[in-house]
């Protein structure tokens, strides 16, 4: 089922949000990432060697099994198995990191933690690409700027691009 062409077609869609943003040589982490569409597209839509690493992090273990990327188009993506709020990455460490449909699946009191953790991980610069369904919108979107994160454009409501602002523009973590 996650493989499906419609699925496909949305995360692309999504991750056009990336275009000409992307840092040379980085790390891709796509957490939550299941089957690994989203860590796929990302590196079918960006230029060769965009990421030398490509990281999916899924709490389920079923779900890492099923990680099959096409090693001519994709090579290899590194499964592991972690939760979005216990990210097992240095700080300061990834460039751009995906939440496609993680937030909405978490409780009301992990949903900080899982935040705090992006913000963590990313480098000062790195993008978050955040998507939830439409009945949940912008309602994460506070959690995001309480920590200094500056959206830096939005699909709709639920289907935005974030930035950890680079070093000396960050803005004071509440």
């Amino acid at each position: 089922m996650l493989g499906l062409p419609w699925r496909r077609r949305r995360v692309r869609r999504i991750l056009g949000m990336l275009r000409g943003r992307t840092p040379w040589g980085g790390v891709l982490l796509d957490v939550g990432g299941a089957s690994g569409v989203g860590a796929e597209e990302a590196v079918r839509l960006a230029p060769d060697g965009t990421y030398r690493r490509r990281v999916v992090p899924d709490p389920q273990r079923g779900m890492l099994v099923k990680v099959r990327p096409d090693p001519v188009r994709v090579g290899r993506l590194d499964v592991v198995q972690a939760d979005a709020v216990r990210l097992p990455f240095p700080d300061r460490s990834v460039d751009v990191l995906l939440s496609l449909g993680v937030l909405c699946c978490m409780t009301d009191d992990a949903l900080p933690l899982a935040v705090a953790e992006t913000w963590r991980v990313l480098r000062p610069g790195g993008l978050a690409v955040v998507g939830v369904p439409l009945r949940r919108g912008d309602a994460d979107d506070p959690l995001f700027r309480a920590l200094g994160f500056q959206r830096v454009r939005r699909l709709r409501p639920g289907r935005s691009l974030y930035e950890r602002p680079p070093e000396g523009t960050e803005a004071p973590r509440r």
